[in-house]
């Protein structure tokens, strides 16, 4: 992960950064005023690929909502933000979804890991999680590779940790969706 060296941006600036030609081709995050580039992480990227692949599997054909990867920008609470997976519902898919950042909050999103996250004892993860939990995003899934874990975020719930044998569920956003952990850890 790369972050730009300023202060604080306020959001006019990040957009400003974000359609220079130089960054053209970067995933960029906005939180709290600090701007980060997100670097591809392979393994991650498995992971959340699998995650997407289960979910995209489950919603199929129906017209309950749309699941997007990690190109996917979402504008929640003023921060700009690009989850590994997000799933919003139909009933909040209200704008045309042709901008960097859709204007309405996921209802489940999937954040994975990374080593570079870790160096920096999960300052951004941090920040994040602080926001969704903020925003009160329904469903939040924190997914540590070398753990082999998930952290399950269902708002007013207690948190709790999948373990390599549980299976998740997609709470109230997606019931009756159920994903074994050992199927997004196939490595």
């Amino acid at each position: 992960m790369v972050f730009f060296p300023k202060v604080a941006y306020t959001p006019q600036e990040f957009i400003e950064l974000v359609h220079l030609p130089e960054n053209a081709d970067k995933r960029l995050e906005y939180v709290e005023g600090e701007v980060y580039e997100l670097v591809t992480y392979r393994r991650g990227s498995k992971i959340a690929g699998w995650i997407l692949t289960a979910i995209n599997n489950f919603v199929g054909d129906s017209d309950i909502g749309d699941v997007t990867g990690a190109d996917g920008g979402y504008i929640v609470d003023g921060a700009r933000v690009m989850p590994d997976v997000a799933f919003l519902r139909s009933a909040k898919h209200t704008e045309p979804d042709d901008e960097g950042y859709y204007p309405v909050a996921p209802d489940f999103i999937v954040e994975v890991v990374s080593p570079s996250d870790l160096k920096k004892p999960n300052e951004r993860i941090s920040k994040k999680l602080q926001l969704y939990q903020a925003a009160q995003i329904p469903l939040f899934w924190l997914v540590f590779p070398n753990r082999r874990e998930v952290e399950v975020y269902e708002y007013g719930k207690l948190i709790r940790t999948a373990g390599i044998d549980d299976i998740l569920n997609g709470g109230d956003i997606l019931p009756e969706f159920q994903l074994p952990v050992k199927h997004i850890f196939r490595d």
